[in-house]
């Protein structure tokens, strides 16, 4: 014998299930992964959403799950933001992925235009020319001319963030050199540092999001710039390599962006 439901007790099942019949004796943490995804485009959403399912729900509780990175806001479902545990991501995103690549690779192919790489990596040293200065690290400059196709906002912040992170991990007294040639077919932006380098067993995975390195779990971070650093490169078409040595007189990491010349 089949039993149907009728629409009041389907609506209430679904409400039941979304934690909204009633505030639930759960922690944050717990509902976050029961829900498998709460909205997260506005800052205050997650809070808002927690607080009118949960008994006792404290704006720290939150607070602390997103600093420890228990729980993470990302483009995960229709490509909005949502908060999701740290277990539910890592067994989201491979899925997405390929999703989120050929919707990134398609807003880029509306903003290409022709630029030069060179110009850009000189915009990018001058806006933290005067964080290196106070860093007692100096920015040397070889910028041949390296005409590529490219979306400049989101190619800057690429720029940007290889040199940030070289910043970092120079001591006081070294040196970051950042150079631009066009190569056959192929622009190429380098950028090489004389800090402590990236272990080996670390090197294979720096692109990895959230990943931290023996050298990065000692400085502040999110674990995802370079990451974001390598999507962005594979959009336009390119790609971006690292090589680093951690001993002798040529330690130091040397960060390697290609991508197609114009």
């Amino acid at each position: 014998m089949t039993h149907r439901l009728s629409p009041r007790a389907l609506n209430r099942a679904a409400l039941r299930r979304q934690l909204l019949l009633g505030r639930a004796p759960l922690t944050a943490l717990q509902a976050v992964g029961h829900l498998a995804g709460l909205q997260a485009q506005a800052p205050l959403a997650p809070y808002v959403g927690l607080w009118t399912r949960l008994a006792g729900f404290r704006h720290e509780e939150l607070k602390e799950l997103i600093t420890e990175r228990a729980v993470l806001r990302a483009h995960l479902m229709r490509n909005t933001v949502h908060l999701v545990d740290a277990g539910d991501y890592l067994r989201f995103r491979p899925l997405y992925q390929p999703v989120l690549a050929r919707h990134l690779a398609g807003n880029f192919a509306k903003n290409l235009i022709g630029v030069d790489l060179a110009e850009l990596a000189a915009t990018a040293a001058d806006s933290l020319a005067r964080r290196f200065e106070a860093a007692g690290i100096t920015l040397d400059r070889d910028l041949g001319e390296s005409p590529v196709l490219a979306d400049p906002h989101w190619l800057h912040q690429v720029i940007t963030n290889l040199l940030t992170n070289a910043l970092k991990f120079t001591p006081s007294g070294g040196r970051v050199t950042i150079s631009t040639e066009r190569t056959g077919s192929t622009a190429v932006l380098r950028v090489t540092d004389t800090g402590a380098g990236i272990a080996a067993d670390d090197l294979p995975r720096i692109f990895d999001r959230f990943f931290r390195g023996q050298q990065a779990a000692q400085i502040s971070g999110s674990g995802i710039g370079l990451a974001v650093a390598a999507e962005l490169a594979q959009a336009h078409g390119g790609r971006l390599t690292a090589a680093s040595e951690t001993q002798g007189p040529g330690h130091g990491t040397q960060m390697t962006l290609s991508l197609p010349s114009a």
